[in-house]
């Protein structure tokens, strides 16, 4: 397997370390939906079980690339990669299908609040699917561009923490708001890989800075204001 020269590599791994905690945040959040498994009646479907462990898979694939190529693997960096299309697409399939699923729950005996609630849900998810696609495809176009490639996988991985965050945020102990946490849990997190950035290269790299204000926008949209107009609600749940 042909390796890199350290000329050839120096800083192209700079975020591998960051994917490593994404990737422990990701097991730590997911453990709960693992533990359902177990229980009778948990009402846990294969659907979901598969959606899970390509959830978590995505992880591990996206810290095992970053190692692969901050270690001058070029070739097995390439070859996952082609892989990873075939992984994109079976996540991206699971994802809708959740969605669908979600969208199918629907009961006029909702409250309303209740009723924002969800449709929060279903924008979260759909805005998540957008994201992710967009980012991944991207990423894609800019690969023989490594500092913008690099970039835009990080943010197609970034753009699934928040599904990931809200697993914990919505449990009952929690103090505060679910929708706020998760939405500064997902900013902080958004946040570091441009401190990174502006301390190491001393800029943050256009791909960074515009990727993440696009998105932040986006979502502050979708969980916290068009919830509570009825079109979206409509729109969300086919009525």
């Amino acid at each position: 397997m042909e390796k890199g020269t350290i000329s050839n590599y120096r800083g192209r791994a700079e975020f591998t370390g960051f994917a490593f905690v994404l990737l422990l945040i990701i097991i730590v959040t997911v453990l709960p939906f693992f533990g359902e498994l177990f229980k009778q009646d948990s009402g846990m479907t294969l659907g979901l079980v598969i959606h899970g462990f390509l959830y978590l898979g995505w992880y591990v694939l996206f810290w095992h690339q970053s190692r692969l190529v901050g270690g001058g693997y070029v070739k097995r960096h390439k070859m996952l990669g082609k892989i990873s299309i075939a992984f994109f697409t079976l996540l991206l399939i699971s994802g809708l299908q959740m969605l669908e699923a979600v969208r199918e729950t629907y009961s006029a005996s909702w409250e309303p609040w209740y009723l924002i609630s969800r449709t929060s849900f279903v924008a979260a998810i759909t805005h998540t699917t957008v994201f992710f696609a967009a980012y991944f495809v991207l990423a894609l176009w800019k690969r023989r561009d490594p500092a913008s490639h690099k970039r835009y996988m990080l943010l197609a991985s970034l753009s699934m923490v928040a599904a990931s965050l809200t697993r914990v945020v919505y449990l009952p102990f929690v103090p505060l708001d679910g929708t706020a946490l998760t939405l500064l849990g997902t900013f902080g997190l958004f946040a570091v890989p441009m401190v990174m950035d502006k301390k190491k290269q001393g800029r943050v790299h256009p791909v960074l800075k515009w990727g993440t204000l696009v998105y932040v926008i986006t979502l502050i949209i979708s969980m916290a204001i068009l919830p509570g107009m009825t079109q979206i609600q409509n729109l969300a749940f086919g009525l």
